[in-house]
């Protein structure tokens, strides 16, 4: 069975290859692993990328890319010489997508196309700016102005690229999702498409390590990335005012760059990292905060298991990569209560579950996981026990290959 990916970041797979380094995308490599070491399938991936290379062989896979600019012209031709019997397009939140679709659509390949519901942008617009005050959203530096990139900028950004994105489930026959959330979602948009569900496999050194808390540093907090809006670093900073009352010590520990770097200069300025920076400084947090710079695969298991608790503070969520790696170490977990994260973690059980936009809830959720090592220690256990069968690599693989051969089946027929 020949299987055509589209993936909207180059593979870690290829990066190496060429002798460069990535943090993302480790999780599509591991699945494409996984499905080309089946005897049945011939893997062929294009991804979205400035490197330019065609039919790179990488194990038993070939690699092929393209750019917003020739996606047209590079999968027209790809469907016309490989002619395979799935085409997946892995995420919707990109123009590339769209006209992916199209070139399916005109040479008649749209039921043996399938799309991977990843984010949805057209939805995720409306949670942008959640928590930010008005004077922050209104706010616009010079810099912004000549970029267009302030947050106001940004949510319009994300809604043009919604529009596109309901184009794409608007003419798509089938897709792949995981949570009610998505499924409500696509729904709403197109209600005749065909909904497939495959949960999600992590990255490979994920089911190798578990979470002690015996060898945590305690009362530290792991924290994903924090530049986009989104990820509600503003929302968590709120709630180490409170934490810090009860402990004093307690630790932030957040992936990336930090947003007092001098290079974010005056010029520069970027209205969102300065609301965070007050933030900071006006809750006298800036001891209590740390940043751990880009983290690959490695760093970033050690990230985890090195907190007490991980906490994803988004406004809005599928589901989050973030939260699955955490569970299936076994971290304990605070979450905020928004898109599909309860179709993969129950409140009270295999973690805690608060009000996206009520900090004073966050910091009571991580106190609670402060104060009782014996209930940090439950949550970790069922969560990692959970993520276990829902990130099952086997059984995704699986499943991903029955609705592969089921698309292909309906259009022999």
């Amino acid at each position: 069975m020949k299987i055509m990916w589209i993936t909207n970041v180059e593979l870690p797979a290829v990066t190496k290859y060429r002798g460069e380094d990535t943090v993302v995308g480790g999780w599509m490599d591991f699945s494409s692993q996984l499905l080309a070491e089946r005897t049945d399938i011939e893997l062929q991936i294009f991804s979205l990328t400035n490197a330019a290379y065609e039919g790179l062989l990488i194990g038993n896979i070939a690699y092929h890319s393209f750019t917003t600019e020739n996606v047209d012209k590079v999968i027209n031709n790809a469907l016309n010489e490989i002619q395979p019997d799935v085409l997946h397009i892995w995420g919707s939140e990109y123009v590339h997508s769209l006209k992916c679709i199209l070139a399916a659509a005109k040479l008649h390949y749209l039921p043996q196309t399938i799309v991977s519901i990843q984010g949805l942008v057209s939805v995720y617009h409306e949670h942008y700016l959640l928590g930010i005050p008005y004077e922050v959203i209104h706010h616009r530096s010079i810099y912004e102005r000549l970029r267009k990139n302030s947050l106001l900028d940004q949510k319009r950004k994300m809604w043009e690229n919604g529009e596109n994105e309901k184009q794409t489930y608007s003419k798509a026959i089938n897709c792949i999702g995981r949570t009610e959330w998505d499924y409500a979602c696509v729904k709403e948009i197109n209600p005749q498409i065909r909904y497939y569900c495959c949960n999600e496999i992590l990255r490979e050194g994920f089911y190798k390590n578990s979470w002690k808390y015996e060898n945590c540093e305690k009362y530290k907090i792991a924290f994903s990335q924090a530049h986009y809006s989104i990820k509600g670093l503003h929302i968590i900073l709120q709630a180490m005012s409170i934490i810090k009352k009860f402990y004093p010590q307690v630790k932030l520990s957040i992936v990336g760059s930090s947003i007092f770097d001098e290079k974010y200069t005056f010029v520069k300025r970027n209205t969102y990292r300065e609301y965070l920076k007050r933030l900071i400084v006006d809750n006298d947090l800036y001891d209590n905060v740390e940043w751990i710079g880009q983290c690959d695969e490695k760093k970033m298991i050690a990230h985890y298991l090195n907190a007490n608790v991980f906490v994803s503070a988004s406004t809005i969520e599928n589901s989050s990569n973030s939260i699955a790696e955490a569970m299936i170490l076994g971290v304990p977990v605070v979450a905020s209560d928004v898109g599909g994260i309860k179709s993969f973690m129950l409140h009270e059980k295999e973690g805690l579950l608060y009000q996206a936009d009520a900090y004073y809830m966050l910091a009571y959720c991580i106190i609670r996981i402060f104060q009782d090592r014996n209930y940090a220690k439950m949550l970790g256990e069922n969560a990692q026990r959970r993520a276990r069968q829902t990130h099952d690599y086997v059984k995704n693989t699986d499943e991903l290959i029955k609705i592969y051969k089921n698309i292909a089946e309906k259009n022999d027929k």
